[in-house]
């Protein structure tokens, strides 16, 4: 039996198999703000609430959604270094979460590539394995709506995942049961 395989196709390192395995145990997209080290105070917990509903129902929440950022950004600010940085990718998350349940995917799904982007450049593995996924996903389940054929859905789930920077998605499409042979 060869090396684990990653998202990528390729083998995976000792320490890459150590995040997958951190990954499928506790990660979500929706702990991952929380698992970065982004931790909503009780104020901002209430303020996401109100912001979700605000979404939901129509309302106008720019005011909201700004001043729940500048609170936000005050607790990522209460990190140093590397941790910092950590805590900023879970604020984009949160970000995210936020748009997304309050029936925004669209937006909520850029504010997803840009947390891919950071933890990508940052070197953040279990961050980026989670979102991988979640992008990955949400490109395969628009890409399913098309009704492609197999080889056009499969060319055109690499062509997301280039979009995205994501190097190869053989082995997501693999471990999703979505690639023949």
């Amino acid at each position: 039996m060869g090396p684990e395989q990653g998202y990528n196709s390729a083998p995976i390192s000792e320490e890459r198999a150590e995040v997958r395995e951190i990954v499928e145990e506790r990660a979500s997209i929706d702990r991952l703000p929380e698992m970065l080290g982004y931790v909503e105070t009780v104020e901002l917990g209430r303020l996401r609430g109100t912001i979700v509903e605000g979404l939901k129902g129509g309302v106008e929440v720019t005011e909201q959604l700004t001043r729940y950022h500048i609170l936000a950004e005050e607790v990522v600010d209460q990190c140093d270094g590397r941790d910092r940085a950590s805590a900023q990718i879970g604020l984009i998350v949160q970000m995210g979460l936020i748009r997304r349940d309050g029936g925004l995917a669209e937006a909520s799904y850029e504010d997803f590539k840009d947390a891919y982007a950071y933890a990508l450049n940052m070197g953040m593995a279990v961050a980026e394995e989670v979102l991988t996924e979640f992008l990955l996903d949400h490109a395969v389940a628009r890409l399913q709506s098309l009704g492609l054929d197999q080889e056009d859905f499969v060319m055109a789930v690499y062509a997301e995942a280039a979009d995205l920077g994501i190097p190869d998605p053989e082995g997501y499409l693999r471990a999703k049961g979505l690639l023949e042979g």
